[in-house]
């Protein structure tokens, strides 16, 4: 039996889809999401067994599904297909070829094949169902996969980078021809790690806005937060951000008047603003922990004319055991979700950063009367923590310690076990933030710089 993912609630009751290259992958996930919010889904494919099993699936969960046997490649056979069913509402062309060669030993058999499937079947399938929904006088949508190989490229795939990038092209000229009446098109590139539309909706309003009233318009925002995004999860420099997320000065130079304006902190705060009006923080317990960034040799050298304090621990650089690095000190709610992220030299003790960790992250939400919410009940940390000193520090803002005592301290006759073996949280938090290679290594020469970094990653956690 086929085993179907999970999918996100919407609903498209009464319509009709046809997805292809439905028999597994991205297509199988379009089709299943498209019957759980009520369509008529057809899934089309090559492969007679793979289609029919993952609609009986389908059919299985009381949902609305048919398996068409349907090669793409044969442009005729799927627009008389088309032609003849009644008009689809969604058309999603997923089906895909991909054959890799170097490009000196590439053959025209192999090109014609890859550039049939992914960018002539899905043309002329759009061609054959605007034709039909003009004629029913329809509105659609029409979703054909893309890849980010048609813009990045790389080696061995030019057939398979050079098809990607056609179906974006005739996407767009889609768009633009005004005589297709009642059609509503669109482009979904899949980029991995992109913005969602969900989260786009969510970031929006707290942006500065595209068109000021002085001055030239910006470049669309969204493209240019991805393109910070792809530098933020590859790690990669700014001059190697591909051309699709505009000119590199643009995007790199946002980042850094973004940072300065303090957009990404105001980001933040109003995301955790947010979830604690819904209710989703949880101050009843807090954790803390730090860990040691390895740092770049590019991340050395800042200006002195840059630097207020002592040179190298005014950037929080400092020599650890570990060679060059930064630490990163972080306190999250009881969810694992980060508050506040502190920076320090690698060389620091954890304890040096708690009163930061304490003293910021403060929550306004509109609306509520009293003040802003600061402090958690209690805070749980490890045995880094574990001093008098610590402890005083926490006692003195009424927060209660959840800390082990060392082997060579008197015992703690009130410490709660069960809240400590929470503290794994904070941990997978700072495995998730490693994710992004731009916070795992440290590039940057400037602390806030990095600081920065490392509050993006963070909002990406709370969208």
């Amino acid at each position: 039996m086929t085993s179907l993912p999970t999918t996100p609630s919407f609903r498209l009751d009464g319509k009709r889809a046809l997805v292809t290259g439905a028999g597994r992958g991205i297509g199988l996930a379009a089709a299943v999401a498209l019957a759980e919010a009520g369509a008529e889904v057809f899934l089309a494919a090559r492969t007679v067994g793979d289609v029919q099993q993952a609609a009986a699936a389908i059919r299985d969960r009381g949902l609305l599904a048919q398996g068409v046997t349907l090669d793409v490649a044969d442009v005729v056979r799927s627009a008389d297909f088309v032609a003849r069913a009644e008009p689809f509402d969604v058309l999603v062309n997923n089906a895909g070829l991909a054959r890799h060669q170097p490009i000196l030993e590439a053959d025209t058999a192999s090109y014609d094949a890859v550039m049939s499937v992914n960018a002539r079947a899905a043309y002329f399938l759009c061609q054959a169902a605007a034709r039909s929904l003009t004629a029913a006088g329809r509105p659609a949508s029409f979703i054909n996969m893309s890849s980010q190989m048609g813009h990045v490229g790389g080696p061995g795939r030019a057939a398979y980078c050079a098809s990607k990038f056609a179906v974006e092209g005739f996407t767009r000229a889609c768009l633009q021809t005004a005589d297709v009446s009642g059609l509503q098109s669109h482009i979904d590139d899949v980029r991995r790690r992109e913005l969602m539309d969900v989260q786009w909706r969510r970031l929006e309003p707290l942006l500065p806005p595209e068109k000021p009233w002085t001055g030239r318009p910006n470049e669309d925002h969204r493209r240019i937060l991805n393109g910070m995004l792809w530098v933020h999860r590859t790690g990669a420099p700014w001059r190697d951000l591909p051309l699709y997320y505009g000119p590199v000065g643009t995007v790199s130079s946002r980042f850094y008047r973004w940072r300065k304006a303090g957009i990404w902190d105001s980001i933040l705060s109003a995301l955790q603003a947010e979830a604690d009006a819904r209710g989703e923080v949880d101050w009843d317990l807090h954790f803390v922990d730090a860990t040691v960034i390895r740092a770049h040799q590019h991340a050395a050298g800042a200006r002195r004319t840059e630097i207020v304090g002592d040179g190298e621990n005014a950037e929080a650089l400092g020599r650890s055991q570990g060679g060059f690095s930064t630490k990163l000190h972080l306190r999250a709610e009881g969810g694992g979700k980060p508050m506040v992220a502190v920076l320090t030299g690698g060389e620091r003790h954890e304890q040096i950063a708690l009163g930061m960790l304490l003293d910021h992250g403060v929550i306004r939400c509109p609306g509520r009367r009293g003040r802003p919410r600061l402090r958690p009940r209690r805070v749980a940390g490890d045995k880094g923590y574990s001093s008098p000193t610590a402890r005083r520090r926490l006692r003195r803002r009424h927060i209660r310690p959840v800390i082990p005592s060392k082997s060579n301290q008197r015992r703690q006759p009130r410490f709660d076990r069960e809240a400590y073996r929470q503290r794994n949280r904070i941990e997978r938090l700072i495995n998730r933030l490693k994710q992004f290679r731009r916070i795992a290594t440290r590039y940057e020469k400037r602390g806030i710089n990095y600081l920065a970094m490392v509050t993006l990653g963070m909002i990406l956690l709370w969208l």
